[in-house]
């Protein structure tokens, strides 16, 4: 009896070690642009300046901190990108700024959180997931792409041929302003955003298999309409002003307008 305690002691202490030293396990630092092909976590030691593809992840579940630093480009290739299409890339904290495509994670449950990407010649953010916190700004394609919830971003001066932000699920709580072509586009939810001063529309939303909300929106001074929306939908409490292709535009029938000041 004495044994078998003894041993399940060593076996718990054994356990705790194991445990403990996942716990405290470092992230792998990056010092150069690379591929990272093993899972894991990743934070990066100093700034980086490539003249194509910086960092391309080819596995799952990899976590790249920036750590606040910068990543500058030439102009060609991608800042961050996904090598295929992977699961749980996260990227996070700092800044990303002159390549063709700032950031671009193919795959499911992707996210992008508290960076700032700006001056890329394509598009700053494309995410197949959620993308939080953000800023975009002075990209020719669009500021962000996401597939998933695009929420309490800023888009400002993208390109003229697309829009600050593109949404297919929750957009909600985004700024988006003085966007060379419009403000948000959006198939999902669009709840408690704001447009001004974009060249097209402030906000556009539809979805052509079901009806949307879209509530609690601001939009004005845009060169387009100021909220527009395909119905069916549910327009709720939303307000659009001084906008030159009309305030509130309800496009066909099965729209429920409620509390809207649209003058």
């Amino acid at each position: 009896m004495k044994r078998t305690g003894t041993l399940f002691t060593v076996a718990l202490a054994i356990g705790a070690a194991l445990v403990a030293g996942e716990a405290t396990a470092e992230p792998t630092q990056i010092t150069a642009c690379q591929t990272l092909s093993a899972s894991g976590s990743y934070v990066l030691a100093n700034n980086l300046n490539p003249s194509a593809d910086c960092l391309v992840i080819d596995a799952e579940s990899v976590t790249i901190d920036l750590a606040g630093f910068s990543i500058v480009g030439a102009h060609t290739g991608a800042g961050i990108r996904t090598a295929r299409e992977l699961r749980d890339t996260v990227v996070r904290n700092g800044s990303i700024f002159g390549f063709e495509s700032g950031i671009s994670l193919v795959g499911g449950s992707s996210i992008v959180e508290q960076v700032r990407v700006g001056g890329n010649s394509g598009n700053g953010i494309f995410a197949s997931g959620l993308v939080r916190n953000s800023t975009v700004y002075d990209n020719a394609g669009f500021g962000i792409t996401a597939v998933g919830v695009v929420i309490g971003n800023t888009a400002t001066s993208n390109g003229s041929c697309c829009a600050g932000i593109l949404g297919g699920g929750i957009v909600s709580g985004n700024d988006a302003r003085a966007n060379h072509g419009e403000g948000i586009i959006a198939s999902g939810t669009v709840t408690g955003n704001s447009a001004v001063a974009n060249a097209g529309n402030g906000i556009r939303a539809f979805n052509p298999d079901q009806g949307l909300t879209v509530s609690n929106n601001s939009s004005g001074s845009n060169g387009g309409a100021g909220i527009v929306v395909a119905c069916p939908a549910a327009v709720i409490g939303n307000a659009a002003n001084a906008n030159a292709g009309g305030n509130l535009v309800l496009q066909g029938a099965g729209c429920i307008s409620i509390n809207n000041s649209s003058p």
